[in-house]
Order: C-alpha cells, then sequence, then structure tokens
C-alpha cells in the first residue's frame, strides 16, 4: 500500500510538472494566440496555457507610424510595455479584417519570430515591474488597406491582456498628382470595378489614358483615340486589376496628367 501511495505521489508530481511547464512556457508561446481573426481571436487564456480571462487596455502596443497611417514598404518601430508583478509574456500578429498576415514583423533584443514568420513572441519572460520589448514592422504593400496589430499579454499564470491597435494605409503619400493640361477628377475613390473620369479637355486632340501601379508593375490601357473639347465622362472596367495604389496617368500633345486613385474591392 505504501508503495502504490509513493507511486501515485510521483505520477502526480510528474504530471504537475508537465502541466507547470505548459503553462508556465517562459521561452515564447507554443500557441499561435495573439487574439486575431486568423486563430478565431484566441490568446494565451485558454486550457493549459494561462488562467483569468484577459481585460482589454490600450495601452502596451505602442508604434511611431504617423497619424496619417502607415506608408507601403517603410519600416516603424513597435513597443509593448507590459507592467505588473511576476514573469511577462507576449505574442503580436499584424493582420486584416479577414485574418490576412500583413506586412513584415521582425524581432528586437529578447523577442523571436515564429510559425511562418507570423508571430512574434518572448524569448525569456520579463520579470522586472515593467518589461518592455521592442521590435519592428515593414508595412505591406500599396493597397493592403488598414492593418491591426493584435497583441496577447500574460502577467503570471494568472493575469492577461490584449490589445487591438488598428493604423489605416496613408494613401496620400508618394507619387505628387500633376494636372496639366487637362483636368479630372477620378472616382469612386477607392474603386471597386469601374473608374469613371470626369474630364474637361481643352481641345479636341488624340489622347492616351493609363493606369499604372505606383510600383510600375501593373498597367492597363484605358482608352486610345481622339477625344473632343469640353467636359465629359468616362467609365471604365477595371475589375481585372488587383487591389493597390494606382497612378491614372493622361497623356496627349498638350496633357500630361497624374492623379491617384485606389482599387479595393
Amino acid at each position: 500500500m505504501k508503495k502504490q501511495l509513493i507511486a501515485v505521489t510521483a505520477l502526480l508530481f510528474t504530471l504537475g510538472l508537465s502541466v507547470q511547464q505548459i503553462i508556465s512556457n517562459p521561452t515564447g508561446t507554443p500557441l499561435q494566440a495573439s487574439g486575431g481573426p486568423a486563430e478565431g481571436g484566441a490568446t494565451c487564456f485558454q486550457a493549459g496555457c494561462h488562467f483569468g480571462a484577459p481585460s482589454t487596455v490600450t495601452d502596451i502596443i505602442t508604434t511611431d507610424v504617423p497619424v496619417a497611417g502607415y506608408t507601403p514598404g517603410t519600416t516603424y518601430n513597435i513597443t509593448a510595455t507590459v507592467a505588473g508583478s511576476g514573469a511577462k509574456g507576449l505574442m503580436v500578429s499584424a493582420q486584416n479584417a479577414g485574418g490576412s498576415h500583413l506586412g513584415t514583423l521582425i524581432s528586437g533584443s529578447g523577442s523571436k519570430i515564429v510559425f511562418s514568420s507570423k508571430y512574434l513572441t518572448h524569448t525569456s519572460a520579463k520579470t522586472t515591474a515593467t518589461g518592455i520589448w521592442t521590435f519592428k514592422w515593414t508595412a505591406p504593400a500599396a493597397g493592403s488597406g488598414a492593418v491591426t496589430l493584435y497583441g496577447a499579454f500574460a502577467i503570471t499564470q494568472n493575469t492577461t491582456r490584449k490589445q487591438e491597435l488598428t493604423i489605416q494605409e496613408n494613401t496620400t503619400t508618394g507619387v505628387e498628382e500633376v494636372n496639366n493640361g487637362v483636368a479630372f477628377t477620378a472616382y469612386p475613390n477607392p474603386v471597386l470595378n469601374h473608374l469613371t473620369l470626369s474630364l474637361d479637355i481643352l481641345q479636341s486632340e488624340h489622347q492616351t489614358i493609363t493606369l499604372v501601379s505606383v510600383d510600375g508593375k501593373k498597367s492597363k490601357l484605358l482608352f486610345d483615340g481622339t477625344r473632343s473639347s469640353g467636359k465629359q465622362e468616362a467609365s471604365f472596367d477595371v475589375s481585372d486589376m488587383e487591389n493597390g495604389l494606382y497612378l491614372i496617368h493622361i497623356i496627349s500633345a498638350t496633357a500630361n496628367s497624374y492623379q491617384k486613385v485606389l482599387i479595393n474591392k
């Protein structure tokens, strides 16, 4: 009987150690659990991880992204500041509302990138009164739209936090708009499937209208022919174009005009 009791105690002790190892995860979370839509909103508050439902906060994640929004391809600094008594850890991701991971997370001191480069987590739990992680994020391509930084944070086994910080895309930066020789307005902007131009042409002449992505990799000839002078409208099907920021380029003998438009279907 005594041997059986010792055996059971040893087993329970071993199980206890295993559970403790699963719960603590001092070298980074083993789960995809930043609170984003890709993981169904899951955070570190779940079986085998941490106890205590997360409270929603707004002050843990901060960035140096301008108020106007991110510029595609630009790398920004991100800081996660977690205060509280006990060991602290985190997981962060950058997703859109549909759960697509956008941009590139770049680890810093005390953090690492995991799960196919889609998530950032700690490499060791921080035990100071305030745990601070600094890392970077490179913004996605033009036309990606709003991106949300999702963060799940643990302070000991029983206290968790979560935050969502949405960053808009700045579609006003980049190439300067030029209206030289022909005045026109593009609408709607953003565009779904059909783009309409309201034109005011000074004189009858041959004209080409081209839609070109800001990186120059995608283009579509919208019109190549003669237009009479005066105010008029022209509509074009752009449903075959990928989402992104484009330039409408109108050129003729007397005109060389550009205007930005965003396709976001």
